[in-house]
Order: structure tokens, then sequence, then C-alpha cells
């Protein structure tokens, strides 16, 4: 249970105020790191994602309604605020929120859950890339990396590296972190309780949240796409030059990319819009609430990393998200 200023904030509170968090966190980080492309877009908003889970089911009464009842409002609050990111990252969200409610509901809410989770949705964030990484750019990019690593080994005299080993460290990466994160997490969900909110400020003023534009795309840009293409295919066919093979892995890649982007993720989108209007119709009260209190949650991350400034590493990291959550949680104009 969370507590209040004045007591104890209900559950159904405490659950609706995560919720909040959790979109936020998706829209605001989730999308910034989409749009510049950053690595490890796994650790960082899925280890969010993981904590606000796992702070639902802390809260829950009914594990699985409140789950998903939480995830269909991220869905939507992200489909409107954050359109720019791609299609796998709602299939990522949902996929840790499936994962959330099995795993809590098997084996309830502790460490070993809460490290499970986490480890689990990592190496799926990691393995998801690795796929996607294949599907794009195919085997050739392998072979490309290979003859790089068997390149630069001869020179070094060492030639036990290789693309496969390359992947596994990633994997492994990603499966330290999630021992790392989960142990974060189960630290953070005790340590909010312990937050004296007698800090909180009583009157937080809104910040102004910054909006980014789609950037418009023209016939010229893809003509000029259209004929790299061209001259790339026809170049890799008639030559096995490294130069050729590169080529042709630029102009595989354009091509999945163009397709992908174009025709199935506009369809995939346009499912998953259909799928949830009627949901968004009943919780549209919600999502309005929730989406006009994003500008005071920012002004809410801005007090708690100030009021945090003499932590330092790791454990400034968590005593900031302690702050946030429960002063976010607790704030008296939230409702």
């Amino acid at each position: 249970m969370i507590k209040a200023i004045n007591g104890i904030v209900s559950k159904e509170t405490a659950i609706y105020r995560i919720t909040t968090l959790w979109a936020f966190s998706e829209c605001g980080l989730g999308g910034l790191m989409h749009a510049f492309k950053f690595p490890f877009t796994g650790i960082f908003v899925g280890g969010l994602s993981v904590l606000f889970i796992t702070l639902i089911a802390l809260n829950s009464r009914n594990l699985k309604q409140d789950i998903f009842k939480a995830l269909t409002i991220v869905l939507l609050i992200k489909l409107a605020v954050s359109p720019h990111s791609p299609i796998a990252a709602y299939f990522a969200v949902s996929l840790q929120a499936v994962l959330g409610f099995l795993i809590f509901q098997l084996f309830s809410t502790n460490l070993a859950s809460v490290l499970i989770l986490t480890v689990v949705t990592f190496l799926a964030s990691a393995i998801q890339k690795i796929i996607i990484l294949t599907i794009i750019y195919g085997n050739s990019l392998w072979h490309a990396i290979d003859q790089y690593i068997f390149w630069v080994a001869k020179k070094l005299d060492y030639n036990t590296f290789n693309s496969e080993t390359l992947v596994y460290l990633y994997i492994l990466i990603y499966a330290v972190s999630g021992v790392i994160v989960g142990f974060l997490i189960r630290k953070i969900t005790t340590n909010v309780d312990k937050v004296n909110l007698e800090d909180m400020p009583k009157n937080i003023q809104p910040s102004v949240l910054k909006t980014t534009k789609g950037k418009k795309r023209n016939l010229f840009f893809f003509a000029v796409l259209l004929i790299f293409i061209i001259i790339a295919l026809y170049l890799s066919n008639n030559s096995n030059s490294p130069f050729s093979d590169g080529l042709y892995i630029v102009a595989r890649s354009i091509i999945v990319i163009t397709i992908w982007y174009f025709v199935l993720s506009p369809l995939l989108f346009s499912l998953l819009r259909k799928t949830l209007t009627n949901k968004e119709t009943q919780l549209s009260i919600q999502i309005d609430k929730i989406t006009n209190f994003f500008p005071l949650l920012k002004s809410i991350f801005i007090i708690s990393w100030n009021q945090t400034s003499h932590y330092k590493g790791l454990n400034r990291i968590e005593k900031f998200v302690s702050k946030s959550i429960a002063y976010s949680i607790n704030y008296n104009e939230i409702e």
C-alpha cells in the first residue's frame, strides 16, 4: 500500500496515478529514444514498464483487469501523443504487460518474480532487435561483420571472435542489466512508502511540454532513393567485391524499411486503432485527465531531481524515481 499525505490513498487511485506515470514514460522517454534510434531503449523504457507493472500488481485487487486496463490506456495515449514510435514499441509494451500478468499471477509479487519479469523482458527486447536486424539486412549483414572481425582479428593475431559471439555478448548485456534493474526496481517499490511527503511543494506549477512535428517527404526524395536501389542491386549482381556487398545490404534494408514503414506498419496501426476505438470512448475521461496531468508531472520530475542532487550514481536514480512516484501518486491536484 502507498501512503498519502493525510492517510492512505486508495488502491484504485494509486493504480490510476501509476498508469499516468507509465503513459508518460512511454510517450516521453520512449518516444524520444525511438525518434533518435537509441540502441538500448529496451533497458530504459522496458525497465520503467516493469517498475510500473510491478507497482500496479502490488496495489491490485484484480490483477488481470487492472494491468490490461492500464495497458489499454497507455497504448491509446501513446497512439495519440507519440505517433512516431514504431509498431514494434507497441508490441513490446503489450508483451511486458502480458508477461507481468502471467508471472505475478503465478508467483505473486516478490523479489524473485520481479527479477524473472525484468530479465525475461530485457531478453525479449534484445532478441527482438536481433530478429529485426536480420529481417532488414539479411544474413549478408552477419557475413559482412564476420569478414570485418576476421580482418581485425588477423591484425591482432586473435581469431576466436565472430558475429555469433557478438550476438551472445549483446544478449548477455541485456540479461545482466535485467538482474541489476530487477534489484533496483524491488528497492524502489519498497522505498516509495518511505519518501517524506512533507518535502513535496504544495503548489506545483505545470511545465510547458514541447511537441515535435514530423518531417514532410517529397517525390524527389523517393526518386533518388529508387535510383540508388536500382544501381546498388545492379552492381551487387555483377560484382563480388566488398563494396558491392555493402551496396546490396543498404539496398535491401531500404526496400524492407520502405515496405514496413509505408505498407505493413500503417496496416497494423489501423488494426490497432480499430481494436482500441470502442475502449477509447469508454476511457476518454480518464485519458483526458492523464494527458492534462503530463505538464505537472514534468515539474514533479524536476523537483525530485533537484532534491536528490546530493546523491550519486544509481543511488540518486533510485531516490529520484522513488520521490517522483511518491509525489505523483500523492499530489492533491492530480484529480
